[in-house]
């Protein structure tokens, strides 16, 4: 997730649209909007994957109506089937009152490569959890694509400013085979050109013949039936990559291109359209032939072009739907830890006593690096050295205790025992520690999956030396696991340590600063929009807090030392 964007939702009236980064600290007074961010975030999330899912909350059909016909898909703003901390509830609750729309917007980017826009309206019955999605836009940010499906109209727009085919796809075909890229590399640069796909695949069969002449594809070994089944592949897709071009050059892409289609027309798999719309397998429906013969001979050939790109969009269904399922948003909000001595395993939205099972049952060893983990910054926060976790009564409940290493359980304390600052810190290790352990091993093009934490106020209860440490905390995380953070915070300590921790990378340039400083700080004014602080190489704030935010500690010392030098 790179974006969250929102119009006429809660507060904010105009469209708003914040850029993440790796670890993002969200500061402000109270009822500065922070919190509506993490739900508006929650919200969509969590709503995408039941349309994802083709959940039956989403099926406009309440007992005592007629169903419509069509796919009428609903928007949840229910806090018991989505998340506890939301506390939402209806659209009329989460609308902005002093907009003149009556329409709400959420949109949200996944890794720079899609961006989905929801607009939801209003219910004829505003005491439900649900209200209508009036249209969805997926807009695919590498290929300047936009399909809208408008649900009101049971209508789907493809719009095309440009060809959807290039070299990138090929070029990652090529570096997934055991075919050396760099005899390549030249023909695979755009612009693409049918001499430069025929001088491909005239290459390819010469690589290939020259390799059967020398035996080389012909001895037995897995590795050579690879290598074979490798050159056939790239022959295939480089043909239709050259089809797809042909069919290209004879469309007109410097206006754009829009083909609108009734939902139950639709012959080609499309985002968020119910599997009875859509026929999988079938990737074109055959257009209305028009009376004008010049308009019958442009619509032939866009039905051309889109059935050459049946794989595109087969790739764009598969991707989305990964990039809507994948990232795991953990959300931990304040007050969600007490200090019971057993927890028990009977309510979904016991926070605390679900994260403690989680851990247990993630089966983590006292060698494992998670472990040890748990241990490091359990004596930061100043907690204990070692702890364990114990099942009661076949897992119906878990005891947590903390003690010295080396030393005999039996002394040891239940974690009950200390502050609600060191159990509040046990339970975040906890989750992380799971986290680490669930996602382990992903790397590459997938370490963008990694999940995102989102933390109400982690500083509660804590001391302010250990507020600080708590940046050091993510900011290791981020680091050595990708795990990224969305944190509310009114910790001034908190913030000066993530300057300082910027300010000991030493570097050199501003742009060498945004690149890999992981740290965004959002100010949420009490009046006006949320801004990025933005920070220097030495890890000044770039822009400034307004007044009475982060400096009152300062005025109320200076009026202090103006009173004793009055003495």
């Amino acid at each position: 997730m790179k974006q969250i964007g929102f119009k006429n939702f809660r507060r904010f009236a105009n469209h708003l649209t914040i850029d993440f980064g790796n670890i993002n600290l969200l500061v402000g007074g109270n009822n500065s909007g922070k919190s509506t961010l993490v739900k508006a975030l929650l919200l969509i999330t969590e709503n995408l994957r039941m349309l994802i899912d083709d959940s039956d909350h989403f099926i406009n059909a309440r007992e005592g109506e007629e169903k419509k016909a069509g796919y009428h898909p609903e928007f949840n703003f229910a806090p018991n089937i989505l998340h506890d901390a939301l506390h939402i509830g209806t659209f009329e609750r989460a609308i902005n009152n002093a907009s003149d729309s009556n329409e709400m917007l959420l949109s949200i980017v996944y890794g720079n490569i899609y961006k989905v826009s929801i607009t939801i309206i209003p219910n004829d019955s505003p005491e439900l959890p649900t209200a209508p999605i009036k249209e969805i836009v997926i807009e695919d940010l590498r290929t300047e694509l936009t399909i809208s499906l408008n649900y009101v109209e049971q209508v789907a727009e493809i719009h095309l400013t440009r060809d959807l085919n290039n070299f990138d796809e090929l070029i990652m075909l090529f570096r997934h085979t055991n075919i050396k890229i760099m005899d390549y590399k030249e023909l695979l640069e755009s612009p693409s050109s049918i001499e430069k796909f025929d001088k491909i695949l005239e290459r390819l069969n010469e690589d290939k013949t020259r390799k059967l002449q020398q035996n080389e594809l012909d001895q037995p070994g897995f590795f050579r039936a690879v290598v074979r089944e490798d050159y056939e592949m790239l022959e295939r897709r480089i043909l239709q990559a050259k089809e797809e071009f042909i069919f290209a050059s004879k469309l007109d892409f410097s206006n754009g291109i829009v083909i609108r289609e009734q939902f139950d027309k639709i012959r080609m798999p499309l985002p968020f359209l119910n599997s009875s719309f859509m026929r999988i397998g079938r990737y074109y429906r055959e257009f209305d032939m028009s009376d004008d013969d010049e308009q019958r001979t442009s619509l032939d050939e866009i039905h051309n072009y889109l059935y050459s790109k049946r794989d595109y969009f087969r790739r764009l269904n598969m991707t989305l739907v990964r990039c809507i399922q994948e990232p795991n948003t953990e959300y931990l909000y304040a007050h969600a830890v007490n200090q019971n001595t057993l927890y028990r395993i009977n309510s979904q939205n016991d926070y605390m006593s679900n994260t403690i099972q989680e851990y247990f049952c993630s089966n983590i060893k006292k060698s494992d690096e998670e472990y040890k983990f748990i241990q490091k910054w359990m004596k930061v926060f100043n907690i204990a050295s070692d702890f364990v976790v114990s099942p009661v009564a076949g897992c119906e409940a878990y005891t947590v205790k903390i003690g010295t290493i080396g030393t005999s359980q039996k002394n040891w304390m239940n974690l009950a025992e200390k502050g609600m600052g060191s159990i509040q810190m046990m339970i975040l290790l906890f989750k992380i520690a799971t986290l680490i352990r669930k996602y382990k091993g992903i790397g590459g093009a997938r370490r963008g999956f990694m999940p995102v934490i989102l933390i109400e106020e982690p500083e509660q209860n804590l001391h302010p030396s250990l507020q600080s440490e708590l940046a050091k905390l993510f900011f290791e995380i981020n680091d050595k696991y990708n795990i990224r953070f969305i944190v509310e915070t009114h910790s001034e300590y908190l913030i000066r340590r993530a300057q300082v921790l910027v300010g000991d990378m030493e570097c050199k340039t501003q742009e060498e600063t945004d690149e890999r400083n992981p740290f965004k700080v959002f100010y949420f004014p009490e009046n006006g929009v949320p801004y990025d602080m933005g920070m220097a190489p030495t890890g000044k704030f770039l822009r400034n807090f307004d007044e009475g935010f982060f400096d009152v500690a300062a005025k109320l010392n200076m009026e202090v030392i103006r009173r004793e030098r009055k003495k």
